[in-house]
């Protein structure tokens, strides 16, 4: 809504005529009239006049009297003035460039192409930028920083804002924005945003970085300014960036159990770290991660809640090695065979070999060229389960440990439930976590993939004890489901063995 102000020539005009006047008007285009005290009004600007309260550092800041006292900065980062578009940047990513691509964002992990390295689900579970990847704060020095989600919504909220085509002659379009309670005026350019090498919706539309991640999939968008909306923009996109001065205000960290029990609260000052805490223990259940561990760097009041994972059950021990009684026809190991805890992957064995498979070897049963059989357990010998000799857990774990039949891996699978972890007892390592659905207890089965370092971390292959004659039984498995029953694989390729006990 555009808006005519009087300024102040205009009004000392009115006062002159009229010695009584005590008030002044706005009068807006759709007719409504706004009336102002004059007592209580010290500078008034033109429609399209910025203004500029001070400077912090050589940048000039506007004080539009915002209630929780923000000031913002009145160009971008990378501008040197008011009609600047400045610099594009991806979202935590500190310098500008030329291309905005998944591939070459500086948090991406290249290889899996699945998660990024930093402000991700997986490890740190950091929502707000931390001072060193913030743009404002790297290139301007400390005491300015991006706005938070609340501090942009505040800017739109708190201003009466107007579009322009040439703002000041400068012939840049975007926003002007007038504070609805000091009359101080802020324009952000229309500079549009950077996918790819292309450019999009400049001279149309305001796009500028907040420091938090949002959205439904809250580690791949973060909030953003879209005109005046707040929306949620791939990470990877560049963006302009409209600083805030840092005013060392003080928030307060609240540290709750999983209950939601408020066990700690600190007082902190702007972008200092709150004091680590260490969680209230769980019986039966470990530690995991922070609700958001974005306390590393408070920029406002936090609320951070502990989460907790199940802890594995053991429920016995035999010939030095641990077992979980899942309520099922047997009892499983707690670890892989090779393994020396429950997070190690183990060793990785060729079906029929109870030696470390080694990549490129030759399989001990050599596949017969024009008989299409191998030298052992074949469609001859009718052998359909592994002999104890050839049973990788009986040779390296002894008599009372073996690998699982088919049917037993499958109960195994049927008879629990099974949530996928990426970082099970906050090792960094991921697989299925197995509830028994008969007594509840625990069983992980890391990720480990294959001996030659295939998909290790996103899927697991585990042998059982059967074949067909030519391939063997196995179960694999993903974030998301399993195979088995009646999978089979090459029995040349190196799985990992979990081994069960009567």
């Amino acid at each position: 809504m555009k808006k005519t102000i009087i300024s102040l020539v205009a009004l000392a005009a009115v006062a002159s005529v009229a010695n009584a006047a005590t008030n002044m008007c706005v009068k807006t285009d759709d007719g409504k009239v706004i009336r102002y005290a004059v007592d209580y009004i010290s500078e008034v600007f033109y429609r399209n006049g910025v203004s500029e309260t001070g400077q912090i550092d050589g940048y000039a800041y506007v004080d539009l009297d915002l209630p929780s006292g923000t000031k913002w900065a009145t160009y971008n980062v990378g501008a040197t003035n008011i009609g600047e578009i400045g610099g594009y940047f991806a979202w935590g990513e500190t310098n500008a460039k030329t291309t905005y691509s998944l591939t070459n964002y500086r948090w991406n992990n290249v290889e899996t192409d699945e998660q990024y390295t930093k402000y991700n689900s997986t490890k740190d579970y950091k929502l707000v930028l931390e001072a060193e990847d913030d743009a404002a704060t790297t290139i301007w020095g400390d005491n300015w920083r991006m706005p938070t989600i609340d501090e942009l919504s505040e800017l739109r909220d708190g201003c009466y804002w107007e579009s322009t085509d040439n703002f000041n002659g400068t012939g840049v379009a975007g926003l002007v924005g007038t504070s609805k309670n000091n009359f101080n005026t802020i324009f952000l350019p229309a500079s549009g945003f950077y996918n790819e090498d292309s450019l999009y919706e400049f001279g149309e539309k305001a796009c500028y970085w907040t420091a938090e991640l949002s959205g439904a999939d809250l580690f791949d968008y973060a909030g953003s300014l879209q005109q005046l909306w707040i929306e949620n923009q791939v990470r990877f996109y560049g963006n302009n960036i409209r600083a805030v001065a840092v005013n060392k205000k003080s928030y307060t960290v609240r540290f709750f159990n999983a209950d939601s029990t408020l066990f700690e609260s600190q007082v902190v000052e702007e972008g200092k770290t709150a004091v680590t805490v260490n969680p209230p223990v769980l019986k039966g259940y470990y530690f995991s991660k922070w609700s958001d561990s974005s306390f590393t760097r408070v920029v406002k009041d936090m609320d951070v809640y502990a989460v907790y994972q199940k802890n594995e059950t053991v429920s016995g021990v035999v010939d030095n090695h641990e077992y979980v009684d899942l309520g099922l026809s047997v009892k499983w190991a707690t670890c892989n065979v090779g393994a020396t805890s429950v997070c190690d992957y183990g060793n990785y064995y060729a079906w029929g070999e109870t030696e470390p498979r080694i990549d490129g070897a030759p399989y001990k049963w050599t596949y017969v060229q024009g008989h299409d059989k191998y030298s052992k357990y074949n469609t001859t010998d009718l052998k359909t389960v592994l002999d104890a000799e050839d049973d990788a857990a009986t040779v390296n774990w002894g008599e009372g440990w073996r690998m699982p039949t088919n049917e037993e891996l499958t109960e195994l699978i049927l008879g629990c439930s099974w949530e996928w972890t990426n970082n099970f007892k906050n090792s960094g390592i991921s697989g299925q976590i197995g509830t028994s659905k008969k007594n509840g207890n625990i069983i992980f089965l890391p990720a480990a993939g294959t001996n030659n370092g295939y998909r290790v971390g996103e899927t697991g292959g585990y042998w059982s004890s059967s074949s067909n004659n030519t391939y063997a039984f196995n179960m694999g498995f993903y974030s998301t489901y399993f195979n088995y029953n009646d999978n089979v694989s090459n029995r040349p390729i190196g799985d990992s063995v979990r081994a069960v006990v009567k």
